[in-house]
């Protein structure tokens, strides 16, 4: 009993977080996390090929086994979609196509494989190539040499994909993140930094599940203090993917609110020469900066001013980003209320400065200031 338990554990947890995205995706249509939803069911889909696997449901298993090595190769092209969904104001088809493409040709080279090759020699494949049990024949039957050739060239996809999809993920999420730091005075709460840790995790945990697994996955069969070492990480792991799909937003949120900007620059004032010191003193006077939740909208919108316009002011004129330039004129007033009220706790300062969280706050000091509040704080007093 407990043996099947941690089999299908991981496949249990993908499959209600697929009910729970969906029931949340007929409520709130969103693209990313309809990625994410398809993405958790065909993890569900790849783990209940597994419990059939470790469960010896060998009159099954051709059926299973064929929507398994489907799924494998899929689980990181979907992942660096709902990525790109997150991150790409829309997605290009064709690029998509060639991500699946691979896993759905591993899916039918397998399932040809298993429909034209003879009951008998599907038998003997299950039973020496899958479970590893000892026979009396070998490979040699040309059914027998389809079905491994099917196997390890969904094997080869699948150790081919995880480093490319790796380094091409993490490179789009901090371009992402510093595109964020061009709109958002505080970008950390829009920033895909779970997104991120989650990808490095489920490319560590493959890389340990391939080394475990070169052992063969006949291993964990029958025993539970094998199994539940992976059983549970990936079940932990899973649990993280759905819940963090639940809450991440993208840029098709956001983006949003660029189109009302969008719509109001036809009648937006022209860049005059002093848009710098326009923006200077509007910060200055009416302290905007002290708002965490301050855009480059607000600003534009205050301005009556052009979106271009204001951002080429702030990046190209000034040199820094809007999150680093408002950001600046936060660490000002904090360094301020700490002279003029040496007793007033930093948390405190820290939100009356306008930041969205202490975090954010101890951060943007040691990068500006290059020590940390608390050091800046007791230094002060000091003298």
């Amino acid at each position: 009993m407990v043996y099947h338990v941690l089999a299908s554990m991981p496949a249990f947890v993908c499959g209600i977080f697929t009910m729970i995205l969906l029931f949340d995706l007929i409520q709130w249509p969103q693209r990313s996390r309809c990625i994410m939803t398809i993405f958790m069911a065909v993890a569900t889909m790849l783990y209940l090929g597994h419990f059939v696997y470790f469960s010896r449901g060998i009159k099954i298993l051709p059926i299973t086994d064929t929507i398994y090595c489907t799924c494998n190769p899929l689980v990181f092209p979907l992942y660096y979609i709902y990525i790109k969904s997150l991150t790409e104001r829309k997605l290009v088809h064709w690029q998509v196509v060639i991500l699946v493409l691979p896993a759905i040709i591993c899916g039918t080279m397998v399932g040809m494989a298993y429909w034209l090759t003879p009951s008998e020699d599907v038998n003997l494949f299950i039973n020496q190539y899958l479970f590893h049990s000892p026979l009396s024949r070998g490979y040699d039957e040309s059914g027998m040499r389809a079905l491994v050739f099917s196997h390890n060239v969904t094997k080869t996809v699948f150790c081919l994909e995880i480093l490319p999809i790796f380094f091409l993920g993490i490179r789009r999420i901090n371009r992402y993140d510093k595109m964020l730091e061009q709109y958002f005075s505080s970008p950390e709460q829009k920033q895909l930094s779970w997104v991120k840790i989650m990808l490095i995790l489920f490319v560590v945990t493959t890389v340990i599940s391939l080394i475990s697994f070169a052992f063969g996955r006949h291993y964990f069969i029958g025993r539970i203090t094998k199994l539940v070492i992976p059983s549970t990480i990936y079940s932990i792991l899973l649990f993280a993917f759905g819940y963090i799909g639940t809450k991440q937003q993208g840029i098709e949120e956001w983006k949003e609110d660029e189109e009302e900007v969008e719509m109001n620059e036809q009648s937006a004032l022209p860049a005059g020469n002093h848009l710098c010191e326009r923006i200077e003193k509007l910060m200055k006077e009416e302290q905007l900066y002290l708002n965490p939740q301050l855009k480059l909208k607000d600003l534009v919108m205050r301005l009556h001013s052009n979106r271009n316009y204001v951002y080429q002011a702030i990046n190209v004129e000034m040199g820094i980003s809007f999150a680093d330039y408002v950001n600046r004129m936060r660490i000002a007033h904090a360094e301020k209320l700490m002279k003029e009220h040496p007793t007033m706790p930093l948390t405190e300062v820290s939100s009356r400065a306008g930041f969205a969280s202490n975090t954010s706050f101890y951060r943007n000091f040691k990068k500006i200031r290059g020590s940390s509040p608390t050091k800046h704080k007791f230094g002060t007093s000091l003298m």
